[in-house]
């Protein structure tokens, strides 16, 4: 929202007619309104393969699907749209800090662990994180 005010504020600011600003005033205004409602480029996070960092779609060969900007086979699954477990492993982290759990730990605030004694709540008195 501070883009856009700095924007209408610099379009005022100009030196142009009345009627040139206001065409501006809210092109600017439909534009804010329009990514914000998930129209164009900036929301590639609605479905579909992640775009990857040129914007362009990973395209995987057969029986393999897209996990970022990487495809993962058919005894992997996609942890947060970042990385590929193996099947046995859990993923633990959020966005960038992803990471998978190798079997019989359990994923603590992010880290790797042993889980403790309580099966109900394997973090609490857990262990050996990495």
């Amino acid at each position: 929202m501070s883009a856009f005010l700095d924007d209408v504020s610099r379009i005022v600011a100009s030196p142009v007619s009345r009627r040139k600003t206001l065409r501006l005033v809210c092109g600017a205004f439909v534009g804010a309104v329009s990514a914000s409602l998930g129209f164009g480029r900036a929301s590639w996070g609605s479905g579909g393969p992640d775009p990857g960092p040129a914007g362009a779609a990973v395209t995987c060969p057969q029986n393999q699907t897209a996990c970022g900007s990487q495809c993962c086979n058919s005894s992997q699954s996609c942890c947060n749209k970042k990385i590929c477990c193996n099947n046995n492993e859990s993923c633990c982290g959020t966005g960038g800090h992803s990471k998978c759990c190798p079997p019989g730990k359990v994923c603590c605030k992010g880290l790797c662990c042993t889980p403790g004694p309580s099966p109900s709540t394997p973090c609490v008195n857990s262990n050996k994180c990495s």
